[in-house]
């Protein structure tokens, strides 16, 4: 009984440090890929440009492209134009599902191709000649040039060592799961131990359904980004573990109450299990949907209603913990649902719809009035944490996706002054900042959880205390908003370390596939994701250890909370098929069976 008892404390120093080096060589995989693509990226040809011919100078320029290309007078227009004729903001050059197209911004912008006027959105082709004033501008078409020999078999080698690689780090990460939920089934408490089968039947469940879900998107996604998915498995199998550790420990009712007590902890386990099987679906579904198709194009302004209408609703019906400042789950008989957790998703969505290509003013007009009215609601609700996650994302997307500097610092400079509107309008909000404050003066009812959570950080130091040894009673909302310190108690700060390299592993994967889009929409979400998991997981963080004032935001996949784990699988499912999208003929020449042809070119050189 003492052995089973300290199992834990004695292998300690394997489940932190397992978690630390698959994240450690994820990361330097990814790292790797982030800068072989920005050295691509950084490559002039990119076998589409521009002829530039000027009635003015009578001259021919070459001109870059990218993605998506502003051209007018501006100074922040991709392809400036100084000619007579030639309007602030003319016209849009971007490529869209494999195929070029040319947008005159404004009515009154005079643009014509091939000789005729043009007033929307019109397909060009290779060596049509468009033009903006008095400019002529010609498209070019280089990929029949490339060369044809000795890029297969390099790519084929970089190929066999990836997988290689791949294959080390899945054997780790089984080998991590297997070890922390031995430990756990071994070492369960007494009035569990009848319940062992059923405990081991669904964790088993819980790893063949993952493991199942990579091989098929493996099979049926061509780019699928197995870096992505690794890290996403690595958190979640993480979180299962935490919440297996939570489900089953702590009980002290005695009687007939012990006995229905039981019973609620393991249906809420199996609860658990059950969200993540039917999570890991959705992420097989929403990718291969995601990748294969153009639906999601056509679902911004659905979402635009779905977002507002959830953040309605959640204002009528939502109820929750008052005492800690919001109510924003809505009781369906004993279950809730947090629709602001959807909402999130709803809003990312929009974001890319709105910023595919560089709209014009009233386009940003329309959108900044329903990002107005929809922060409006987070604040009555309020939802802080949501809003302090959706604003930098909001701006950091319009800003790389409009290059409109100036106004990205006015908008920042609005966020500020309603961060002061929040402050002194709101009561909860002046609670957790005189806590953040005077946390290391005093300890008081507002920062008294974040106190006993940096002494439960402490007293795991590296390498932690070992799973159920830690002391989560005495931190309010341990498996929830405070998750991040019992699993630096438990496991170590090693393992609280390697759960940040995961999530920016994810979002270096997330820059590298920004760099390999080649349409908007797809570049916009896919920075917009990325960021959103990488702020969440910041915030939350940084809540929890003292650094900002506590949200209330969960850490993603590890702590408690079936709406916001059923949002972040359907996150990551759009992540993994907006990342795996190529266009259509983008940059590829119909000869080389589908080879990403600007990757090659590269390497060719080196």
């Amino acid at each position: 009984m003492p052995f089973r008892n300290h199992l834990s404390y004695y292998l300690r120093y394997l489940t932190g440090p397992f978690l630390f080096l698959i994240a450690f060589l994820l990361l330097i995989r990814v790292w790797r890929a982030v800068r072989v693509q920005m050295k691509i990226s950084a490559q002039p040809a990119t076998y589409f440009f521009l002829l530039r011919e000027s009635l003015k100078k009578e001259s021919f320029l070459p001109q870059r492209l990218f993605h998506t290309n502003l051209i007018g007078t501006a100074s922040f227009a991709d392809v400036r134009l100084r000619d007579k004729g030639v309007k602030r903001r003319h016209a849009q050059l971007f490529l869209y599902d494999g195929a070029w197209f040319l947008e005159p911004v404004s009515k009154r912008s005079l643009t014509w191709i091939n000789g005729q006027p043009v007033s929307k959105r019109t397909k060009i082709q290779n060596n049509d000649v468009f033009g903006l004033g008095s400019t002529k501008l010609t498209l070019v078409d280089d990929r029949k040039y490339l060369p044809d020999d000795g890029h297969k078999d390099v790519l084929e080698s970089i190929t066999t060592a990836t997988s290689g690689q791949i294959s080390v780090t899945l054997i780790l990460l089984h080998l991590f799961f297997t070890l922390c939920m031995g430990i756990l089934i071994y070492s369960l408490p007494e009035p569990f131990l009848p319940h062992r089968p059923f405990i081991v039947g669904f964790s088993v469940l819980v790893l063949a359904v993952s493991d199942l879900i990579f091989l098929l998107l493996n099979l049926l996604l061509k780019n699928f980004n197995r870096d992505i998915f690794l890290a996403f498995k690595a958190l979640y199998l993480t979180g299962f573990i935490i919440q297996t550790r939570f489900s089953f420990w702590g009980l002290k009712t005695t009687g007939d109450k012990r006995e229905q007590a039981i019973a609620t902890r393991l249906s809420d386990w199996g609860q658990i299990c059950l969200i993540i099987v039917v999570g890991l679906l959705l992420v097989l579904v929403i990718s291969l949907v995601s990748a294969k198709t153009r639906l999601l194009e056509k679902l911004g302004l659905i979402a635009m209603i779905a977002t507002t209408l959830s953040l309605l609703l959640t204002l009528v019906l939502g109820r929750g913990q008052k005492t800690h400042g919001a109510g924003l789950w809505i009781y369906i008989g004993s279950r809730t649902i947090q629709l602001t957790e959807f909402a999130k998703v709803g809003w990312l969505l929009v974001l890319a719809a709105f910023f595919k290509t560089r709209p014009p003013l009233k386009i940003q007009i329309r959108f900044a009035i329903w990002a107005a009215a929809n922060f409006v609601l987070l604040l009555l609700l309020p939802d802080l944490g949501s809003a302090m996650i959706l604003l930098p994302v909001t701006l950091i997307v319009f800003a790389v996706m409009t290059s409109e500097y100036l106004l990205t610092s006015l908008v920042l400079v609005l966020g500020a002054g309603a961060s002061v509107f929040a402050y002194h309008s709101l009561p909860y909000v002046q609670r957790r900042i005189y806590g953040w404050i005077s946390l290391w003066e005093e300890v008081n009812p507002q920062n008294s959880q974040i106190v006993y959570a940096l002494q439960a950080v402490s007293r795991g130091g590296i390498i932690g205390q070992g799973l159920t040894r830690g002391s989560p009673e005495s931190i309010p909302l341990a498996a929830e908003d405070m998750v991040f310190s019992i699993v630096c108690e438990e496991l170590g700060l090693i393992t609280g370390i390697a759960i940040i390299m995961l999530f920016f592993a994810i979002w270096l994967s997330g820059i590298t596939a920004v760099m390999k889009g080649r349409d908007g929409y797809s570049v916009s979400l896919t920075l917009a994701l990325t960021t959103a998991f990488f702020m969440e997981t910041i915030i939350a963080i940084g809540g929890t250890t003292g650094l900002i004032p506590l949200t209330g935001i969960t850490l993603p996949f590890i702590a408690r909370g079936g709406s916001s784990l059923l949002a972040k699988f359907m996150m990551s499912g759009l992540l993994l098929g907006v990342a795996a999208r190529r266009e259509k003929g983008g940059y590829r020449r119909s000869k080389t069976d589908g080879v990403d042809t600007s990757t090659l070119g590269y390497l060719s050189k080196n």
